[in-house]
């Protein structure tokens, strides 16, 4: 395509692209019509250099000074005279002809004599995707994203404008380290979790071979093995589906860079599995044999998808002309014109293409499929796969037809419902290799490992101690503590131990959510309970374990005595401060008490904030929640209480994100003040045991305890009824450990988002435009793998709609009898009896009708 003409195509509209002149080697502009055209056409000077800069010899190329007027010395080859001569390069536009010495030309161009050292090579090729500067982009965006800074060796943060940009870009800065950093290389999927010795807490995901799910973890910030994930998407992506996330935003420099990596199978020798890498020099997708670990970004699970990504619009018109000398006899050629069509139109074959010459004597072309050329006779309950086997002869991989079972043994993982993986790699089990089966993932089909049918016996291990190490104590001196309704307490359970105890609380036989609401944990184990009420007393238990030993349990007793009036206040310090992950959600609690209760609102500055947006919400626990944390999101924020007696009371946080925080606005420099160092691990720590004995049983694998919070939902909506053509909405409030799937559900129906409804982080659902067709049960439900809860609420949808502006003026009309003669499309009468003629279904709610009385109102403000 590089040594085509530029062709404006047969359209009449006119915008300026790039293409490859083979004259000079110069990317050039050119006015492109619209459609038509050929091949040699370009986005940008950047693509066009990348695509064609390299397709011929530098030294054949011609002198080019360039249209600039610049005079900086340079030295170009003559290959007529086979010798280097100076110029002045005008300093644009000019080709890859020209060298700074004359040194660097004759050994890179002169073939007599020959150099001393025979050191020619072909030209630079362009970086590796680690190597590339950060790139913003032109958009003015705030999407949290990664790059890999080698001056560092380090992951860092900046602010992508959200489009464009190149392939050093990453969703995430275990990505960026898998690619780049730290992990590059690495079995991420297979080495232990490992939390780090520092002791911030960021929650994350790890992979766990035994059972082969994805489980959630808090990592400490620092240190920590590569089995780490930003979220279970990601998690499944790795270690499932063996697939990295492709950048979302692609653009022309991100996916040349990314495709014109080589093919990488990966360190691993335990796994075969069939992908597809883009070929540079073939300009085509070809199959490679994936080993499941590491490898680099150029790598798909089928032939469609890498052509897709990496030649967009691929698809080639039928009657496109070949870039080729046509020598045939006119009379052969009108012979043989269909079959070199049907040949010509053959540039999707992933397994290649087959050619031999027909009864006519034309070279006729099929795309090449091994099951249909070279079928084995496969045995019942088998069919014929096409495999990528190495070829011991030549040392080349080929295609093979070879017989599969149609169902293999096993049971498809259980995979989480945020689907993003929509390609269909597969329709049966027989289309996946070794042992894996063709699983849905609730979007798309794909080879995944089976788990095992039954768990595998396993002997029982003595409990075994790492040296030092001491089973948990708690230590009170207040078991039975009480206090006014609206104040708060203190449960004082103060857990030591080595390692440090894991502390949890229990009412009623349930684990305690201390995440946030009333309930506040502090960080010696101890628990607060701020803004008591009479269902708060009654027995909790603080129970502490390490591992090590038994379990150390405390009982303690809580008792609500009658209520007195307290003016509001907000339990906590000013200086309090939380750090969070750029682009992670944020919880920002508002511990307030008094009696009566007080209301709270949030603040930033002198600027209250609204209940819910598109990037927070306040909820009925008095917590500010942020959807996602971006650079002009941190700082103070301050949180009032209130309640009529004396003066409001405030408290103020400052949210602050882990940095270094790339960004080229300037105005963002006033926000580097909330950025904090990401942890560092100590110089001397004492490891805990690497391990924590698991109980085991003889006739089970061992399994890891998970904490587990019961499953609550709560639906608190003040109002049921709402009118004909009003937008309402239904909040719900889930808790539980962990996090549960939020789904809704109208009369026992499914509910999905669309135009008519609105879900908004999962547990709000908002109804459009109601009719009396919304009256009915609406129904919350929430669950995970350890329960489920639901809650339902009764919404009725009665009456007209009727605008505020409508209303009846009886001093100008008897409105009851203009409803009974049917007069209220006359416009008198229809204008003062406005409300009764709506509501008789008369009128319509809205309409030009509503305009006047609009008009009519403003008319009056003005006078």
């Amino acid at each position: 395509m590089c040594f085509l003409p530029d062709d404006p195509g047969q359209c009449n509209t006119g915008f300026a692209l790039w293409f490859y002149d083979s004259r000079d080697g110069v990317c050039k502009q050119f006015l492109f019509s619209g459609c038509g055209g050929n091949g040699n056409r370009f986005n940008s000077k950047q693509e066009c250099e990348i695509r064609c800069g390299n397709v011929q010899d530098v030294c054949s190329l011609p002198r080019v000074v360039g249209p600039c007027d610049g005079l900086e010395p340079q030295f170009y080859y003559d290959q007529a005279t086979d010798a280097c001569y100076p110029f002045d390069y005008g300093g644009c536009q000019g080709n890859n002809n020209r060298f700074p010495t004359s040194e660097e030309c004759e050994q890179r161009c002169r073939k007599a004599p020959p150099p001393p050292v025979p050191t020619a090579h072909a030209a630079p090729p362009s970086p590796p995707i680690c190597y590339l500067p950060v790139e913003k982009g032109p958009c003015n965006n705030e999407v949290t994203a990664w790059f890999y800074d080698p001056t560092t060796g380090q992951c860092q943060t900046f602010l992508y404008g959200g489009c464009e940009g190149n392939a050093n870009r990453f969703s995430s800065v275990e990505q960026c380290d898998r690619q780049c950093g730290q992990f590059l290389g690495q079995d991420v999927c297979n080495v232990p979790v490992d939390v780090g010795p520092c002791v911030q807490q960021f929650s994350k995901w790890y992979y766990d071979p035994a059972t082969s799910t994805c489980q959630q973890f808090n990592y400490g910030g620092c240190d920590g093995s590569a089995n780490r994930f930003s979220s279970l998407r990601e998690c499944e992506s790795i270690c499932l589906h063996r697939e990295e996330l492709i950048p979302d935003q692609n653009s022309s420099l991100s996916y040349l860079a990314i495709c014109k990596q080589p093919v990488d199978s990966g360190p691993c020798l335990d796994g075969e599995f069939t992908r597809w890498a883009f070929d540079e020099q073939q300009q085509t997708c070809v199959a490679f044999t994936y080993h499941g670990c590491a490898g680099n970004l150029n790598r798909f699970k089928s032939f469609k998808a890498c052509l897709d990504y990496c030649i967009p619009g691929h698809s080639a018109s039928p009657g496109e002309t070949p870039n080729v000398i046509d020598v045939d006899s006119g009379v052969e050629k009108e012979r043989c014109a269909d079959v070199q069509a049907v040949c010509r139109s053959l540039t999707q074959c992933p397994y290649g293409v087959e050619r031999w010459v027909d009864a006519e004597g034309c070279e006729n072309c099929r795309c090449y499929n091994p099951c249909v050329s070279q079928a084995p006779e496969c045995p019942a309950n088998s069919t014929c796969a096409i495999s990528l086997v190495v070829n011991p002869a030549t040392n080349q991989t080929e295609y093979r037809a070879v017989c599969r079972q149609e169902y293999k043994e096993g049971e498809c993982p259980q995979l989480s419902e945020e689907a993003s993986h929509c390609s269909q790699e597969c329709v049966v089990d027989a289309d996946c290799s070794g042992t894996a089966k063709c699983c849905y993932n609730g979007c798309g089909n794909s080879c995944l490992e089976p788990v095992s049918e039954a768990p595998r016996t396993a002997a029982p291990t003595p409990e075994t101690y790492h040296p030092g190490s001491a089973a948990p104590e708690i230590y009170t001196d207040t078991p039975e503590v009480e206090a006014d309704e609206g104040y708060f307490v203190t449960l004082r359970c103060v857990a030591r131990g080595n390692p440090t105890p894991t502390v949890l609380w229990i009412r009623g036989g349930s684990t305690l959510s201390v995440m946030g609401g009333r309930y506040k944990l502090l960080g010696d184990g101890s628990l607060q309970i701020v803004g008591l009420a009479q269902s708060d007393a009654g027995e909790y238990t603080c129970v502490a374990d390490n591992g090590v030993g038994s379990q150390a349990r405390q009982l303690f007793h809580v008792r609500v005595r009658s209520p007195k009036q307290r003016q509001a206040e907000v339990l906590g310090d000013d200086s309090q401060s939380i750090v969070v992950s750029l682009g992670s959600r944020a919880v920002l609690q508002c511990y307030a008490y008094g009696y009566p209760t007080p209301s709270v609102t949030w603040w930033r500055g002198e600027r209250m904030l609204p209940l819910i947006s598109s990037e927070l919400e306040q909820r009925r626990d008095l917590s500010l929640v942020l959807y996602a944390v971006t650079l002009t999101s941190l700082g103070p924020y301050t949180c009032q209480a209130y309640n009529g007696l004396g003066r409001a009371a405030s408290w103020t946080v400052t949210l602050k994100a882990v940095g270094p925080v790339y960004s080229p606005d300037p105005n963002d420099v006033t926000y580097n003040q909330y950025l904090v160092q990401p942890p560092k691990s100590p110089d001397r720590q004492p490891r805990p045991p690497p391990y924590r004995p698991q109980p085991t049983l003889p006739t089970a694998a061992p399994t890891v305890r998970v904490f587990v919070v019961p499953v609550k939902t709560i639906i608190n909506i003040d109002k049921t009824v709402f009118p004909v053509d009003s937008d309402f909405s239904i909040p719900c409030d889930v808790d539980g450990y962990p996090v549960p799937k939020v789904s809704w559900y109208k009369d026992n129906l499914p509910v999905h988002a669309s135009e008519k409804y609105q879900i908004s982080e999962g547990s709000r659902l908002t109804v459009l435009r109601a009719n009396a067709n919304d009256t009915g049960t609406y129904k919350c439900e929430a669950a995970n793998q350890y329960g489920s809860s639901y809650t339902e609420v009764n919404i009725s949808v009665e009456g007209i709609y009727v605008d505020p502006l409508c209303t009846d003026n009886s001093f100008f009309a008897n409105c009851h009898l203009v409803v009974m003669g049917k007069y209220c499309t006359h416009k008198y009468y229809g204008k003062f009896c406005c409300k009764s003629c709506t509501l008789a279904g008369q009128l319509p709610s809205l309409g030009p009708h509503l305009d006047v009385l609009k008009r009519r109102r403003r008319s009056l403000v003005k006078h």
